[in-house]
């Protein structure tokens, strides 16, 4: 074998060789964006609480909403929006309902999670109006989290109304 034959057999060898190594690197590089993905996990609670009013004993029952969200991606997530999106009693061909704003990022500010970071957001002590809406819940309704990227994360919450709740405190006295 000549020389020129030789370096032609190397070149075709390193390419080869190249074209392996860069393959191995590119698929590696993809699994990794993969697995470096945003994922949230929503914890949402609603509870019944009471407050004094002014200074009279009587306790007022007021609803009050907590959504844990807990960062178990690898990436930054940056929160646009969390909310509760309510169907109510109206029939299951009914997709229009009502969102209720936990928190808006347009107003307070983009909230960014890191990984493996939580925040607990609060909607507290409802108004009267907000109350009464309450007695058109359904048993189960979906609390979102939207990101500036645009992807909503979703959790079923389990609600109870106001009625529900004296009838269940009157059957255990």
């Amino acid at each position: 074998m000549d020389a020129e034959t030789i370096l032609k057999i190397i070149t075709a060898a390193v390419a080869v060789w190249g074209a392996i190594t860069g393959t191995i690197a590119l698929s590696t590089q993809l699994l990794q964006l993969r697995r470096d993905r945003t994922d949230l996990k929503l914890k949402p609670r609603m509870t019944i609480g009471c407050s004094i009013d002014k200074g009279v004993i009587e306790a007022i029952e007021m609803i009050d909403f907590d959504v844990e969200v807990v960062n178990v991606g690898r990436r930054v997530a940056r929160i646009e929006e969390i909310g509760i999106h309510i169907e109510g009693k109206a029939s299951p061909r009914d997709k229009h309902g009502v969102n209720i704003i936990v928190f808006n990022g347009k107003e307070d500010g983009v909230f960014s999670l890191q990984e493996g970071e939580k925040n607990v957001f609060k909607l507290r002590r409802w108004a009267k109006t907000l109350q009464d809406m309450a007695e058109h819940f359904a048993d189960e309704e979906t609390v979102y989290v939207r990101l500036t990227s645009g992807k909503q994360y979703n959790a079923a919450l389990r609600t109870l109304s106001m009625s529900k709740a004296r009838a269940a405190r009157e059957k255990a006295n």
